[in-house]
């Protein structure tokens, strides 16, 4: 598998365009036509063999039957570059040919900016507007960018047009925003009406009463800060039905139809005007049982992978939410080296802000903000060759808006957007709108070391249980967040 794996990336590297060949496909489709191996509407002049493949005894025969003719085998060895398309190795390409023109699909995939020679003369397609872009020979890649380019007759290169890039610094209104979120992932609970946990992690709740084997009547109790009294604000739970809830005292009806946010699983009850100055507390009383069933399938889970895949709950604890427009206050707030961020509770609900700055969005009320922000501001331009360009930790696309006019969307490399075209000399309005993932209201938020790359059950466990073998090593009970910001 190694040397298989090698071998396709040392074609990549050197720019050998190539299909793999299935002998089944082979079997039957393949032909041989003088010393060219057709398959289907495809002929190769030039096979390569990996060393110690076994192969079809139709195979077999088809290669003799080639080599016979003149047919070209290569072992993977004896493979170098004849197509000089590319001079770096680590932007890779792929070719399609049509009657009248050829596309050239390449691609930068590293972690760096890839600076290469394109030998090819045509012009670059925006995969979002279908639009002819110049393109010049000699190019920049950004980290996983991917330029496609049309090459045909009459097609020359040009410089690209590069527009001066609009500051961004300074204060953005905010003018909507999805909901704003705080998430709940500690409470004191009790099994039976006995403590079992004080401030304890929720996730640790339906391990140690899955593992009691019996009913379980399950108290918890979430406390919060308020600052600001926000005019609307939802507690959000998975099925409420099977709780009973208490805001600060006040029992909710949780046997009628909910809205939800974000995912249909959230389910959002409205506790507005329940809220009060100080300290707010919200109560959740379960009667927690599983089916027979359930108890067996989780314990063959500890022995067998494919009872772990397919097990399933008939009630789960999960974290909950607070939902609405205000804005939240950590205790403290820590840098780290990733370029994350460790805050600590308690956390306070705040009014919102009016407005922000595009850098660490996340400081400024939104630690836990997933969804969709949009913000505006006025300039006085008297150049409008512009563009907005930057960079967007934390943020998935940025759609920009030119005096009530869409300029377009910013989602990939290059992360600009031509906006010269909308902008009028004088006073002009720029609105931004935001998407971020659901990273930091979801975690997992308590590792040790930060921020991760990917995302596993294990990741969200701190104590044993069917998802996570041991108490976890590499756990910190503050809540590690990412950088939410538009940098240029």
């Amino acid at each position: 598998d190694k040397s298989y794996i090698k071998l396709l990336n040392d074609l990549d590297a050197k720019h050998i365009q190539f299909h793999l060949g299935d002998e089944t496909i082979i079997e039957r489709h393949g032909r041989v036509d003088g010393n060219l191996f057709v398959i289907g509407k495809m002929s190769y002049k030039r096979i390569i063999l990996p060393e110690d493949i076994i192969l079809l005894d139709s195979t077999k025969k088809l290669l003799d039957e080639y080599l016979a003719n003149g047919g070209v085998i290569v072992k993977p060895c004896e493979v170098s570059a004849e197509n000089y398309i590319v001079n770096n190795e680590n932007i890779i390409f792929t070719k399609r040919i049509y009657d009248d023109f050829d596309i050239y699909y390449f691609v930068n995939h590293t972690d760096a900016s890839q600076t290469a020679d394109i030998s090819v003369s045509g012009k670059r397609i925006d995969a979002v507007s279908g639009d002819f872009l110049p393109f010049p020979h000699h190019y920049t890649f950004a980290p996983g960018e991917s330029v496609i380019l049309m090459c045909g007759k009459g097609d020359l290169t040009d410089e690209p047009v590069t527009h001066p890039a609009l500051d961004l610094s300074g204060e953005w209104c905010v003018e909507d925003s999805t909901p704003n979120i705080l998430t709940l992932d500690r409470c004191d609970y009790w099994f039976d009406g006995v403590l079992e946990e004080k401030n304890g992690y929720v996730l640790n709740i339906m391990g140690r009463a899955i593992n009691l084997k019996r009913p379980v009547e399950i108290k918890q109790l979430y406390h919060f800060e308020v600052k600001d009294i926000p005019n609307d604000v939802y507690f959000v739970c998975e099925t409420p039905e099977i709780f009973k809830i208490k805001v600060n005292g006040v029992q909710i009806d949780t046997e009628k139809e909910f809205d939800f946010i974000i995912d249909s699983a959230f389910k959002k009850i409205d506790v507005a005007g329940l809220l009060v100055e100080g300290e707010n507390e919200i109560e959740l009383l379960c009667n927690f049982t599983q089916s027979d069933a359930v108890y067996k399938n989780y314990e063959d889970s500890y022995a067998f992978e494919t009872m772990k895949n397919k097990l399933t709950f008939d009630m789960e604890i999960e974290p909950c939410y607070l939902a609405g427009s205000f804005g939240v206050e950590a205790a403290s707030t820590t840098p780290l080296p990733d370029g994350s961020y460790r805050i600590s509770a308690p956390f306070t609900i705040t009014e919102r802000r009016n407005n922000i700055t595009l850098s660490d969005i996340q400081s400024q009320g939104f630690p836990f903000f997933a969804g969709k922000l949009t913000v505006s501001r006025e300039f006085d331009i008297e150049d409008t060759d512009l563009c907005v360009r930057i960079k967007k930790p934390g943020i998935c696309a940025v759609n920009v808006n030119v005096n009530g006019k869409d300029a377009g969307d910013i989602v990939w490399q290059p992360l600009e957007c031509d906006i010269s075209r909308h902008l009028v000399k004088g006073r002009n309005k720029i609105t931004l709108t935001l998407y971020n993932t659901l990273r930091n209201m979801l975690g997992p938020h308590h590792l040790e070391n930060g921020d991760i790359t990917y995302v596993n059950p294990p990741q969200f466990y701190k104590e044993a249980c069917v998802w996570k073998k041991t108490d976890s090593t590499n756990w910190n009970d503050d809540y590690c967040i990412i950088k939410t910001a538009i940098e240029h």
